[in-house]
Formats: C-alpha cells, sequence, structure tokens
C-alpha cells in the first residue's frame, strides 16, 4: 500500500490531544484510531468509539503523521510475514511432535514384543545396578527414553538401586504397565509403618538414627548420604518381556522407571 493513498479524518481535539480515525486495511479491520500526545499511538476502536488496544509496539515511535501513514502502509506485508512466520513454526512443532509420538510408539511396540530377559533370579534385598531417566512421570517408557534422547545418546542417570519388591506379571499385565506407567497400581509392597516402599534410602551405619532433618541440614552427613543412599525399587518381571526397575517414591504409579545397567535400549528405536 502506498502511503501517499491513506487518507485519516481528524475528527476531535481534546486539550493537548489530537485524534484521528483510519478505515483500515486488508489485514487490519477497521475502524482504526490514532491519538496525538507526544508521539501518535494507534489502536483498535471500541464500538463505543473509545480507544482500545493499541496496534503498534511501545518501540514504534511515530513522531508525525507521515510516520503513521508509513507504519500503517507496511502494515499487511509486516502482519503477512509475522502470520506466515508462526504457521511455519506451529506447522514445525506439530512435525517434531509427530515425530516423538512415533518413536515413543515405536519403543513401546518393541518392548511389548516377546524376548529373553536379561537377568533373572532378583529377590527383595538385593542391591542391583540400575539406570533411570532423569525427568519422571513418564507416560510410558517410550515417552521416559524418548525424553533421554539426546544428540543420539541416552541421559540416563546410573545408580544403585535396592529391591524391595519383586513383581510377576502376565505379558499383558506387563505390556498395560510400561505403557500406563502413572496409572495406579497395587502390586507395590507396603508396610503399615512406612507405607508403601519407595524413594531413596542410605544403609550407611554413620546415618543410623539420624532423622532426615538431621541428614539434609548437615553438610557432612548430606555428603554421606548422597554417596550411600540406594533407589528403592521394584523389579517388574514377565516371562518373556526385559525386566523394569521402577522407583514409585511412596505412589501407586512408577514415577521413576528404567531398565538394568548393560541392556542395550538402542535396537528398541529401531523399526524392525
Amino acid at each position: 500500500m502506498d502511503s501517499k493513498q491513506i487518507k485519516l479524518t481528524r475528527c476531535k481535539d481534546n486539550y493537548d490531544q489530537t485524534y484521528y480515525t483510519f478505515d483500515g486495511t486488508e489485514r487490519m479491520a477497521g475502524p482504526i484510531g490514532i491519538k496525538k500526545h507526544h508521539y501518535y499511538n494507534i489502536y483498535w476502536l471500541e464500538e463505543d468509539g473509545s480507544m482500545g488496544h493499541m496496534i503498534h509496539e511501545d518501540t514504534d515511535y511515530l513522531r508525525t503523521l507521515s510516520d503513521v501513514k508509513q507504519w500503517i502502509s507496511e502494515y499487511d506485508e509486516k502482519d503477512k510475514a509475522r502470520q506466515d512466520a508462526r504457521n511455519a513454526d506451529i506447522a514445525a512443532r506439530e512435525e517434531e511432535a509427530k515425530k516423538r509420538r512415533s518413536l515413543i510408539d515405536l519403543i513401546d511396540n518393541n518392548l511389548t514384543k516377546d524376548r529373553k530377559p536379561s537377568a533373572t533370579g532378583f529377590q527383595v534385598g538385593m542391591l542391583i545396578d540400575i539406570v533411570l531417566p532423569l525427568a519422571n512421570k513418564n507416560i510410558s517408557m517410550g515417552d521416559a527414553l524418548q525424553y533421554a534422547l539426546e544428540s543420539n545418546q541416552l541421559q540416563m542417570r546410573p545408580c544403585r538401586g535396592l529391591i524391595a519388591g519383586v513383581v510377576a506379571l502376565s505379558n499383558e499385565d506387563y505390556d498395560t504397565f510400561v505403557t500406563n506407567l502413572m496409572d495406579g497400581y497395587d502390586f507395590w509392597t507396603e508396610t503399615e509403618e512406612d507405607g508403601i516402599h519407595g524413594g531413596t534410602v542410605s544403609q550407611d551405619p554413620r546415618l543410623q538414627g539420624k532423622t532426615f532433618d538431621e541428614v539434609i541440614n548437615d553438610p557432612e552427613l548430606s555428603k554421606i548420604y548422597n554417596q550411600t543412599c540406594r533407589e528403592v525399587v521394584h523389579v517388574i518381571t514377565s516371562e518373556n518381556r526385559e525386566p523394569i526397575v521402577a522407583n514409585c517414591e511412596g505412589q501407586r504409579c512408577a514415577k521413576y522407571a528404567g531398565f538394568l545397567q548393560g541392556f542395550n535400549f538402542m535396537p528398541l528405536m529401531e523399526a524392525n
């Protein structure tokens, strides 16, 4: 639009302020109000003729009517460019979401296929080497792994696990569990005194008899705890599935769920 074709209608003066109106453009539906105080500001007009929201940015200093007309003449082109950029960003995000969803489904589908477990013979009280995702509350194991995937490497947290319970499920129930980690389950071990077993614990004798507050508020004891604490986990097994280690942190869902150290999860991300 040529700025010379823009016609502004002067409608009133109010002390040191001057008001104009403009019918609008193709992408800037009018009517538009223009008010001059120190600078010119451009507003959407309300139904009662009052000034609504300001259209242009505060940093656009419109000092003259020529500046106003120039800003209006460029509005449609710049607005289209902004909308195109937003649409491109939305499309890119949707495509990325589709890729993530496809990867999640691929991992879940591969994990729920028959396979020989990498280890057996788990017992309560046993210490095992495990890896857990850095993020908790994942919807499924596929969700946990795709979230941890960065630069083609899985960012997982290696740690020691203390087995609080061993859960043997049918293949069908196992498949339900690994694809619905945040659902509530009744197979977690618990006691009336301690509730559901989960979280972390240290068996270091230097911490025996110490309360949690005493440990976290003492730098030396806190250091000992961080070096010796174990993830209290349940091992979820099935006859033809890979064992899953889950820390429910006292809840009835698997807040953290991972694998035994040494299990190669990269093939789970490959289409067969």
